[in-house]
Protein backbone atom coordinates (compact mmCIF):
# COMPACT_ATOMS: atom_id res chain seq x y z
CA UNK A 1 0.00 0.00 0.00
CA UNK A 2 1.14 3.63 -1.15
CA UNK A 3 1.81 5.53 1.88
CA UNK A 4 4.17 7.85 1.06
CA UNK A 5 4.01 11.11 -1.29
CA UNK A 6 7.14 10.57 -3.79
CA UNK A 7 9.72 12.52 -3.96
CA UNK A 8 8.33 14.16 -7.34
CA UNK A 9 4.71 14.45 -5.86
CA UNK A 10 6.57 16.39 -3.08
CA UNK A 11 8.32 18.47 -5.48
CA UNK A 12 5.58 19.00 -7.54
CA UNK A 13 3.40 19.97 -4.20
CA UNK A 14 6.25 22.73 -3.58
CA UNK A 15 5.87 24.20 -6.94
CA UNK A 16 2.25 24.32 -6.51
CA UNK A 17 2.51 26.03 -3.32
CA UNK A 18 4.49 28.75 -5.07
CA UNK A 19 1.84 29.43 -7.04
CA UNK A 20 -0.33 29.85 -3.81
CA UNK A 21 -2.44 27.14 -5.25
CA UNK A 22 -5.52 26.36 -2.78
CA UNK A 23 -6.01 23.00 -3.48
CA UNK A 24 -2.10 22.56 -2.13
CA UNK A 25 -3.66 23.25 1.62
CA UNK A 26 -5.91 21.15 1.20
CA UNK A 27 -4.05 18.12 0.33
CA UNK A 28 -1.45 19.34 3.10
CA UNK A 29 -4.01 18.33 5.87
CA UNK A 30 -3.74 15.08 4.81
CA UNK A 31 -0.21 14.69 5.01
CA UNK A 32 2.60 14.86 7.85
CA UNK A 33 5.47 15.41 5.89
CA UNK A 34 5.64 13.31 2.87
CA UNK A 35 3.17 10.78 4.39
CA UNK A 36 -0.13 10.26 3.94
CA UNK A 37 -2.72 9.97 6.85
CA UNK A 38 -5.24 7.66 5.47
CA UNK A 39 -8.74 6.70 6.14
CA UNK A 40 -12.18 7.60 7.68
CA UNK A 41 -11.26 7.99 10.94
CA UNK A 42 -9.00 11.01 10.09
CA UNK A 43 -11.86 12.65 8.04
CA UNK A 44 -12.04 16.51 8.21
CA UNK A 45 -15.45 18.63 7.68
CA UNK A 46 -15.51 20.95 4.56
CA UNK A 47 -15.68 23.87 7.03
CA UNK A 48 -12.81 22.46 9.01
CA UNK A 49 -10.75 22.32 5.76
CA UNK A 50 -12.01 25.96 5.22
CA UNK A 51 -10.85 27.03 8.11
CA UNK A 52 -7.77 25.26 8.62
CA UNK A 53 -6.73 26.06 4.83
CA UNK A 54 -7.13 29.54 5.49
CA UNK A 55 -10.34 30.15 2.71
CA UNK A 56 -13.49 30.90 2.94
CA UNK A 57 -16.51 29.12 1.58
CA UNK A 58 -16.33 29.10 -2.39
CA UNK A 59 -12.63 29.10 -2.14
CA UNK A 60 -12.58 25.64 -0.17
CA UNK A 61 -14.90 24.39 -2.29
CA UNK A 62 -12.71 24.90 -5.08
CA UNK A 63 -9.82 24.17 -3.86
CA UNK A 64 -10.73 20.56 -2.35
CA UNK A 65 -12.48 19.80 -5.98
CA UNK A 66 -8.78 20.80 -7.06
CA UNK A 67 -7.56 18.49 -4.74
CA UNK A 68 -9.91 15.18 -5.61
CA UNK A 69 -8.65 15.96 -9.41
CA UNK A 70 -5.11 15.99 -8.20
CA UNK A 71 -5.59 12.74 -6.19
CA UNK A 72 -6.77 10.82 -8.74
CA UNK A 73 -4.34 11.73 -11.01
CA UNK A 74 -1.56 10.40 -8.83
CA UNK A 75 -3.67 7.13 -7.96
CA UNK A 76 -4.57 8.35 -4.59
CA UNK A 77 -8.53 9.02 -3.51
CA UNK A 78 -9.50 11.96 -1.71
CA UNK A 79 -12.75 10.79 -0.83
CA UNK A 80 -16.10 12.53 0.86
CA UNK A 81 -19.55 11.80 2.45
CA UNK A 82 -22.30 13.96 2.54
CA UNK A 83 -23.81 14.37 6.36
CA UNK A 84 -27.32 14.18 7.89
CA UNK A 85 -26.46 17.84 8.85
CA UNK A 86 -25.67 18.66 4.65
CA UNK A 87 -22.08 18.99 5.19
CA UNK A 88 -19.40 17.19 3.68
CA UNK A 89 -16.36 15.23 5.42
CA UNK A 90 -13.37 14.67 3.47
CA UNK A 91 -10.37 11.55 3.67
CA UNK A 92 -7.66 9.98 2.16
CA UNK A 93 -7.22 6.53 0.85
CA UNK A 94 -5.06 4.74 -1.76
CA UNK A 95 -5.67 1.98 -4.04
Amino acid sequence: MIEFLSPRECRDLRLAETKDAGWTRVIRLFLDGPRLLLGWDLARSDDEIARLAGLDDAAARRAIDEAVRWSVEHRLHLLGWQEPDGGWRYFMAVG
